[in-house]
């Protein structure tokens, strides 16, 4: 039995759209907007609403990046995810395909929730820490 996909968002990484299923990415913004406006989301100290957290495409292809990211990381451990030539690897799309496709409302919830605040913690860290000399 293989362990679960690591639900563990960093960055914002290129993707491939054959790692998806069709409107995911709208289903991704929808489901961001709603949460967003029905849910009081509290996250730690250093954290703010800024540019990222606001842009709710810019979270959803986080999210999509970093599912991309951790199903490479989860079936070929150590390899790139794209070729010289940009294509992606046809392993990854069809397994990141398959969770996607098969993911639950609990997980798809897990997934923004990680990006919400990872945009949020970026947001802080651009307006108040980073040394901008």
């Amino acid at each position: 039995m293989l362990e679960p996909i690591k639900i563990h968002v960093n960055c914002l990484t290129g993707y491939s759209p054959n790692c998806f299923p069709e409107k995911f990415k709208e289903n991704l913004v929808k489901r961001i907007i709603e949460i967003k406006e029905t849910e009081t989301l509290v996250f730690g100290n250093e954290w703010i609403p800024g540019r990222r957290y606001n842009d709710n495409d810019r979270v959803a292809s986080v999210i999509m990046g970093c599912i991309s990211q951790s199903v490479a990381e989860h079936i070929i451990p150590h390899q790139p995810r794209f070729d010289k030539d940009g294509n992606s690897n046809p392993i990854l799309e069809m397994r990141c395909l398959a969770y996607t496709t098969n993911m639950d409302a609990e997980i798809f919830d897990k997934w923004i929730y990680e990006a919400l605040d990872y945009s949020g913690d970026t947001d802080y860290y651009y307006k108040y820490e980073k040394d901008w000399n």
